[in-house]
């Protein structure tokens, strides 16, 4: 069912409707709007899982100042009546008891005296400069050349690109023409080479960029049919891809395809 604990945030499913809800308040959505919006959003949601919505959602509310009465009183049924304890019966007596014990303690807290209202700042999120068809070359010490193609930018919470790396081995720069020729290089799951389908990522204002670590963009090409059929496979950041790519571009990283080229 997505959890790791009986705590009240540690499911996939509540995290999701806190972070989501917490993310329309930043957007500078209102009060009103914001709750309708997820309750609009988790109206579909697996029979089982309505209890535990509107206790998460109850408490994410509560802890911003904005719990509404409807949510409130929603939330107090599911946990007065013990439908949110009958998914947790299979872990056995114990686990019931942790999970009515967290309930318990939601319950006397949104029964009384609220928070006060919040105001919900938005986070710093990397909005990358790169667009879907970008090219990006990297040249390593030794003169030898990887290239990336970004296949797509992900668009959830910023901007991040999804780069696909190309099948080229040389040490000049192609030109775009002959970029567009190249095809993608195809992923392996047992090759140690992990970069075939990577989402490269800021998590912080002061974390490199691609043009902070020895990236260079060369161009962009034209959208591919199998764009749509990227696999991803890893996620890192800007220096970590560029410190990787230096060892197995010199041969420092052995065992690696590329390197033995």
């Amino acid at each position: 069912m997505g959890a790791w604990g009986t705590g009240l945030f540690s499911s996939d499913l509540a995290c999701d409707v806190r972070d989501e809800y917490r993310e329309l308040l930043s957007g500078k959505v209102s009060d009103e709007e914001a709750e309708t919006r997820i309750i609009a959003e988790y109206a579909e949601i697996e029979e089982d899982d309505v209890p535990e919505f509107w206790i998460a959602f109850a408490m994410t509310q509560f802890k911003v100042g904005r719990l509404s009465s409807e949510v409130r009183e929603r939330a107090a049924r599911f946990m007065a009546n013990g439908s949110d304890l009958v998914r947790w019966e299979d872990f056995g007596p114990r686990t019931v008891d942790r999970r009515r014990a967290v309930l318990k303690r939601v319950a006397e807290q949104i029964a009384g005296e609220q928070s006060a209202r919040r105001t919900i700042r938005r986070e710093w999120r990397y909005e990358t400069d790169l667009e879907a068809g970008d090219v990006l070359e990297y040249m390593s010490e030794s003169g030898r050349v990887a290239l990336f193609r970004v296949v797509a930018v992900r668009e959830e919470y910023g901007r991040s690109p999804l780069l696909q790396r190309l099948d080229f081995a040389g040490d000049m720069s192609p030109s775009l023409s002959e970029i567009e020729a190249l095809p993608n290089r195809s992923h392996s799951a047992q090759s140690r080479y992990r970069y075939a389908a990577t989402s490269v990522v800021k998590y912080r204002k002061r974390d490199l960029d691609w043009c902070d670590v020895g990236f260079r963009r060369l161009g962009r090409t034209a959208v591919r049919a199998d764009d749509e059929r990227f696999v991803l496979c890893w996620e890192l950041q800007w220096d970590q891809l560029s410190v990787d790519l230096e060892a197995v571009l010199t041969g420092a990283a052995s065992g690696d395809e590329f390197a033995r080229r």
